[in-house]
């Protein structure tokens, strides 16, 4: 091929990767010197690991500005394990839940969310209530059942092994390995046995001491904030935090040392919240 049709042919991969990249550049205009570069390698819109001829190109997140590009061979592609949200199940329709190729982000996989059950089928959820429709969205999610076919028990007291069991389903744990945990007050063969062992493993809980796990004791809030705060570390979330958020809670100090950090986080993002100051 002559060298000013390679020439040619490279700027005109260089002119599209500049327009597909044109959507990463925020609203507003940035002059050379009112910021400090933030440049990335990404692949431009609609490229997949598969096509055979990739440009890579290195741009600025805050601007942006193309500062090099570069081909790249195929390859395989590489899935997030996170799931993305496409559209939300309500109580009339399915979602679409979907997880995405890591480099390029071409759609791997899908899977529907069937309609959240209406909270009106468990008499003892009270419509509209602040947290009715977090019940619909559990049960739809097959992380809760009810109590019964008419009850969900809103009220009643989450034990330990319970909350460990929720986790494993959110993280949709393989628990086939283990069918023992390193606590002596897990016996093998309950329905809680995997999923404390599959925790434990993970490092998103820890016992009560002495060797013990409390499956039966009720999950405390700063035991549940920390096993939050740790499950989303293991799922690849960034758990990082600036500030106090519990400096202005009346109660403050009674938060155990080994749980500030996790409290802290909860707060932060707003899972948990206070009541009358505490």
């Amino acid at each position: 091929m002559k060298r000013y049709l390679i020439v040619l042919y490279a700027a005109l991969l260089l002119l599209c990767a500049i327009m597909a990249f044109a959507a990463f550049a925020p609203l507003g205009v940035y002059a050379e010197g009112d910021h400090e570069h933030e440049f990335v390698w990404r692949y431009p819109a609609g490229s997949s690991c598969e096509d055979a001829e990739r440009l890579f190109i290195r741009v600025c997140e805050i601007c942006g500005k193309v500062d090099g590009t570069k081909q790249v061979p195929a390859s395989e592609h590489v899935i997030d394990q996170q799931w993305y949200v496409q559209s939300k199940p309500t109580i009339d329709d399915s979602g679409m839940y979907y997880k995405k190729c890591a480099n390029c982000e071409t759609v791997m996989m899908e899977q529907v969310v069937p309609p959240l059950k209406a909270t009106d089928d468990f008499k003892d959820v009270v419509k509209g209530s602040w947290y009715a429709h977090a019940v619909s969205y559990c049960f739809a999610l097959g992380f809760f059942n009810g109590t019964s076919a008419a009850t969900f028990a809103p009220g009643a007291g989450m034990t330990r092994a319970m909350f460990v069991t929720v986790a494993a389903k959110i993280c949709e744990a393989d628990l086939t390995p283990y069918d023992s945990a390193p606590f002596t007050d897990v016996p093998a063969g309950k329905w809680y046995t995997a999923a404390v062992a599959w925790a434990e493993a993970e490092g998103i809980v820890a016992g009560t001491g002495e060797g013990r796990f409390s499956p039966d004791l009720v999950v405390t809030r700063e035991q549940a904030a920390c096993i939050l705060y740790r499950l989303a570390e293991y799922l690849g979330f960034d758990v990082s935090v600036t500030g106090d958020a519990l400096a202005g809670y009346k109660d403050v100090s009674s938060v155990s040392k080994w749980a500030g950090t996790g409290m802290n986080w909860a707060v932060s993002v707003g899972l948990f919240s206070g009541y009358d100051g505490k």
